[in-house]
């Protein structure tokens, strides 16, 4: 066991101090301590961290002039922007699981065909297995629901697709549609005006920025872990801006016309400032429209 004094829990005071001793501007100590009561002083030095002087002998040691309400400030403006993304982001959630559950069962799957384990449906029957096992452990977790209950006392145990999507996460969903023969992602991609691989992608950037929201964690400065397919007419790469750029090309016309809004009210009243933390350029509006105008005059590849 590492016993280390320098890793010992730090009082609320401590902690300010810490925070005084490494050069923060505190205005006000007893605001100070209410905020390090309410936000975890180690989520704090996750945005302290590029604040930290890095021409300074002491690594710890923050830049001139570095205020503690100029953190909070960021830390705010993070927390709204992960609110607004969510919020979108459960939105492309509920279409995209609508048009795959739609699509495949009005397709000669029917209700039920997604639970065969065929060849001509999917790429890797392995991966199959592995949904199927996926499943049963959502139909296990949520026995007790209603309508779980429903379908294993009156069709034991077979969800129609419709029914099953609503157990599975975005992440589990994305999967599903990733193996799916081409003439069945066809059927999806055809809503969106990517190609198969783009749109998996783009799905799969949008879950993971999706749980960095409900988890809390940290957008400001931050990059998702792969990044996303690039496209012909939209730079994307795995910055945030790119994030909001998916999402508001995933997004259905009126969530679209929000997002835009939220996100253009959030970069108020300093878009410099929003550039240089999420690298979200001036005109990305403007870029993303055109680059949607450009794809809706495309059949999918």
């Amino acid at each position: 066991m590492n016993t280390q004094t320098d890793n010992e829990p730090k009082s609320f005071r401590e902690q300010l101090e810490i925070l005084k001793n490494r050069g923060m501007v505190i205005e006000d100590d007893q605001i100070a301590l209410k905020y390090l009561q309410n936000v975890n002083y180690y989520k704090i030095s996750g945005y302290t961290y590029f604040f930290r002087d890095t021409q300074s002998i002491n690594i710890e040691k923050f830049k001139s002039n570095t205020s503690l309400s100029q953190i909070i400030n960021i830390i705010n403006k993070d927390e709204a922007l992960r609110a607004v993304m969510l919020k979108s982001i459960l939105r492309i959630e509920n279409s995209f699981k609508c048009k795959l559950a739609y699509e495949l069962s009005m397709s000669d799957l029917g209700r039920l065909g997604y639970l065969e384990r065929k060849k001509e449906t999917y790429l890797n029957l392995e991966h199959f297995d592995l949904f199927i096992a996926t499943l049963n452990k959502r139909k296990k977790q949520m026995k007790h629901t209603k309508y779980i209950k429903h379908y294993n006392e009156k069709y034991n145990g077979f969800l129609p697709l419709w029914v099953a999507i609503e157990i599975l996460s975005f992440g589990e969903t994305s999967m599903l549609y990733r193996n799916l023969r081409p003439k069945y992602k066809g059927l999806i991609t055809k809503y969106f005006f990517l190609e198969y691989e783009v749109l998996y992608s783009w799905i799969s950037t949008v879950s993971a920025i999706r749980n960095m929201c409900a988890h809390n964690d940290r957008l400001y400065k931050n990059t998702v872990k792969s990044a996303p397919r690039q496209v012909d007419g939209l730079y994307i790469d795995s910055s945030m801006a790119s994030g909001i750029k998916i999402i508001t090309c995933l997004s259905d016309d009126i969530s679209r016309l929000e997002f835009i809004k939220e996100i253009n009210d959030l970069r108020k009243p300093s878009a410099t400032a929003f550039k240089t933390a999420y690298r979200l350029s001036n005109n990305w509006d403007k870029k993303v429209n055109s680059f949607l105008a450009s794809r809706n005059n495309k059949p999918a590849k």
